[in-house]
């Protein structure tokens, strides 16, 4: 997240945005809102307006009930925060609505019964092009996948042969 955040300034809002304007979640709030399942990156100053300007002043909900993903959208605009692209250089995304494996799955931006292809902002890629190297989070990741990933990035020790072109692990 620091790099995400890091290249910003730090009055920028919201940094989580991978839907396209002309989306279906338009129609709920102006610029659209995003969804709330891989979470959100917020600044300071929009946790400070979140709180003191929208739900000490009541013009947020402030139950239990309705979509929290709409309704923090909703919020947010309430309290003049803007949701900006958090897509690195090459256009990927950072947050995913679905676990891992679902985005890097062949095909999966072409399954027309999915909402996500039909409100992201651009066709994702498949496999290793599916996502940032600086992705931030993936929704519906299970426990034992979290162990995983953990071995798989801090776990793991790649060793290489100097007198062969295999790798070892």
């Amino acid at each position: 997240m620091t790099l995400t955040i890091g290249e910003r300034s730090p009055r920028v809002q919201i940094i989580k945005k991978n839907f396209r304007n002309n989306s279906l979640l338009n129609l709920f709030v102006d610029g659209g809102y995003m969804s709330g399942g891989a979470g959100y990156v917020l600044s300071r100053e929009a946790v400070r307006r979140l709180i003191e300007r929208g739900l000490n002043k009541q013009r947020c909900r402030n139950d239990s009930g309705g979509d929290e993903d709409l309704e923090m959208g909703r919020c947010l605009e309430r309290v003049n925060v803007k949701p900006k692209n958090s897509r690195d250089e090459h256009d990927r995304g950072r947050f995913f609505p679905f676990n891992i494996t679902y985005h890097m799955s062949p095909g999966h931006m072409s399954r027309t019964t999915d909402w996500y292809p039909q409100h992201t902002h651009n066709n994702d890629g498949d496999l290793l092009n599916c996502c940032s190297d600086t992705a931030i989070a993936f929704h519906y990741v299970k426990p034992i996948e979290m162990y995983q990933f953990e071995f798989l990035l801090y776990g793991l020790r790649m060793h290489v042969n100097r007198f062969s072109n295999v790798m070892q692990i």
